[in-house]
C-alpha cells in the first residue's frame, strides 16, 4: 500500500518545530517528522496496521492524496487532533439576531399546510441591534404528537399538540457579516402547536455552533433559536 501525505502549509507549528507525527501501531511506536507543505511518501508491505496513526499539529487542516485502492480502508485509521477550540464568541461580536425566516416542508409546501412528520427548511436574514446581518440556514423535524407538554422560550405548554425530539435532521449554518460561518448541530426541538396543522405557536431549538470560517474559525460556543407567533431570535453564546 502506498499513499502522499500532506499537510496544509499553514498550518501553524512552532518555527523550527516541525509538526510530528505518531504510529500507535506495531512496537516499539516510530515517531517522524512532518514539515508543512512537503509531500511525504509511505509505504506498507504488509496489511493495514492495526492501530490508528494519529497525525499531531497545531491545525486540522491536512489533505491527504491517496495513490489506490488500499488506502482508502487505511483513511479509515487515521484521526486529525484539532487545537483546542476556543469556547464563546469573539470579543464585541454580537450575539442575538432577530427577524422573519422562511419556513418551507421537505417539497417546498408552505408550512401554512404540513401536518408533522416533516423536515422543515428555515433560510433568510436575521439582524442585530448594530445591523450586523446573520444567514441562517436551518432544517428541523417537525414531529408532533397530539397531547404532550414541553418547555419553549421558558414557558410550558401542555398540547394540544407538541414536538419534544433529540433527533435532528441535515445540515445547519449560519454566516455573519464580517465575522464568518459556523456549523450548528441542533440538540433539542422543543415545539407547542394549537392544532394538527401548520406552524407552531412555540418553538425552540438548543445545541452548539463552532465555527468553520473567518473569525469565527477556532471557536465552539452554544445555540438557541427561539420563535414565538412568527418572530425569530437566534442567540449564540
Amino acid at each position: 500500500m502506498k499513499f502522499e501525505l500532506i499537510i496544509d502549509p499553514n498550518a501553524s507549528c512552532q518555527q523550527d518545530d516541525p509538526c510530528q507525527f505518531l504510529f500507535t501501531s506495531g512496537s516499539p511506536d516510530v515517531v517522524k517528522s512532518i514539515v508543512p507543505g512537503v509531500v511525504h511518501r509511505f509505504w506498507w508491505i504488509d496489511d493495514v496496521p492495526a492501530g490508528p496513526l494519529v497525525i499531531s499539529a497545531a491545525t486540522a487542516e491536512a489533505d491527504a492524496a491517496w495513490l489506490d485502492t488500499q488506502a482508502e480502508r487505511f483513511l479509515q485509521g487515521i484521526e486529525f487532533l484539532n487545537p483546542p477550540l476556543i469556547e464563546g464568541l469573539p470579543p464585541e461580536m454580537p450575539s442575538v439576531y432577530s427577524g422573519p425566516l422562511l419556513a418551507k416542508g421537505t417539497y417546498g409546501l408552505p408550512y401554512e399546510t404540513i401536518a408533522g412528520g416533516q423536515a422543515i427548511n428555515l433560510s433568510g436574514d436575521l439582524l442585530a441591534e448594530d445591523g450586523t446581518v446573520a444567514d441562517v440556514r436551518l432544517r428541523v423535524l417537525d414531529l408532533r404528537v397530539e397531547g404532550g407538554s414541553i418547555e419553549c422560550n421558558d414557558q410550558q405548554y401542555d398540547g394540544p399538540f407538541t414536538t419534544d425530539t433529540d433527533q435532528a435532521e441535515g445540515a445547519n449554518s449560519i454566516s455573519i457579516d464580517d465575522w464568518g460561518t459556523a456549523t450548528v448541530r441542533i440538540l433539542q426541538t422543543s415545539s407547542a402547536f394549537s392544532s394538527a396543522v401548520g406552524p407552531p405557536i412555540c418553538d425552540e431549538l438548543n445545541g452548539t455552533w463552532t465555527g468553520t470560517g473567518g473569525l469565527l474559525e477556532g471557536r465552539t460556543g452554544t445555540f438557541r433559536r427561539i420563535s414565538v407567533d412568527s418572530t425569530e431570535t437566534v442567540i449564540l453564546s
